[in-house]
Order: structure tokens, then C-alpha cells, then sequence
């Protein structure tokens, strides 16, 4: 493979942010997008993760690294606790959509 999956995933994240309905939202979020829009992509991330103890974290880690190189589309505002898809609590990112002029 000769772009990791995680370069794919990139090119979508300026179209997950503008299909979030809120300027402000979590990693929780985005994530729910991200597998709602991309969910082969994101399977595939998985897969690249699957002999790891905890996949989902591990791609969700990666993602939200890339995310925050991505001052072009997003702000970090904080980290908050929020309950994940397993019913744990965990520290989200807190994002704002960076506004476009023009």
C-alpha cells in the first residue's frame, strides 16, 4: 500500500467538518461522521490496528494527531470527559471549525 490509510482518511476531514451541524464539537463527534461517511476507511484503519490489545483507540489516536496538525479546519479548545461507544469514560478533544474568510 503505498499511502497509509490514515493519508486517506485525512482527505476527508475538511468534508466531515462541514457536515458537522455545530462550530464546536468533541472527537466523539467527528467520529461518528467519520464511520457514518467513510466506514470502509475506517475499517481499514482497524484493520491496519487489528493485533493491537485495543484497536479502536489506537485509529481514534491517530486520527485526532493528524486532526490537530489541521489548524487550517479546526481549533483545539479542551479536553473533556465523555463516555465512549464501550461506556467508559474517556478525555475527548474539543474542537471549533475554523471560520473562513472570503
Amino acid at each position: 500500500m503505498s499511502a497509509s490509510i490514515f493519508d486517506e482518511l485525512e482527505k476527508v476531514y475538511p468534508d466531515i467538518i462541514n457536515i458537522m451541524p455545530d462550530d464546536v464539537f468533541n472527537t466523539h463527534e467527528f467520529m461518528l461522521v467519520l464511520v457514518r461517511e467513510h466506514q470502509e476507511l475506517y475499517v481499514q484503519a482497524l484493520i491496519e490496528y487489528s493485533q493491537h490489545e485495543q484497536p479502536s483507540q489506537m485509529v481514534i489516536g491517530q486520527i485526532v494527531e493528524i486532526l490537530k496538525k489541521r489548524d487550517d479546519l479546526v481549533t483545539y479548545l479542551r479536553s473533556e470527559a465523555i463516555e465512549n461507544v464501550f461506556e467508559k469514560s474517556h478525555d475527548f478533544e474539543v474542537w471549533q471549525k475554523v471560520r473562513r474568510h472570503g
